[in-house]
């Protein structure tokens, strides 16, 4: 199965790389750009801008997993074409997807990344957030 990571080069986004290659999972890392970025060997990494949905048409070709970062990591803006990016997902044949919120309002307008996987997947968006809250028992223990 074929991962697409989006915000790969980022603090959390490397650690996402880097646990999936260890899982002995395929790794597609996008970047806006793929010469600076520095990959462990068999990263497959390909040129991507998520203010720009259709830059990720070919990344998105053969997907099973996303990892969609809710803000533009160039300037740390909410992302505001996640419904977009989703839709484009979708198409391509996604089936599973991770949401990492950057926090502030994502996208504007009230609307969410989560709001708009869930949409898009027909299926409900689990944030850890949501999963903390329905296991905080087990954390007071």
């Amino acid at each position: 199965m074929t991962i697409l990571v989006t915000g790969a080069t980022g603090t959390v986004g490397r650690r996402v790389v880097e646990q999936l290659l260890e899982r002995g999972e395929h790794v597609r890392a996008v970047t806006r750009d793929p010469p600076r970025a520095e990959f462990p060997a068999g990263v497959d990494v390909v040129r991507g801008d998520l203010a720009d949905p259709a830059s990720l048409e070919s990344a998105l070709e053969g997907v099973a997993g996303l990892h969609l970062i809710t803000f533009d990591g160039g300037l740390s803006a909410p992302l505001t074409t996640g419904e977009e990016i989703m839709e484009r997902a979708r198409a391509a044949g996604v089936r599973r997807v991770t949401v990492l919120n950057g926090g502030g309002d994502t996208p504007p307008e009230g609307r969410t990344v989560i709001d708009t996987v869930e949409k898009a997947t027909g299926r409900p968006a689990r944030t850890f957030a949501r999963w903390a809250g329905e296991h905080a028992e087990f954390f007071r223990s």
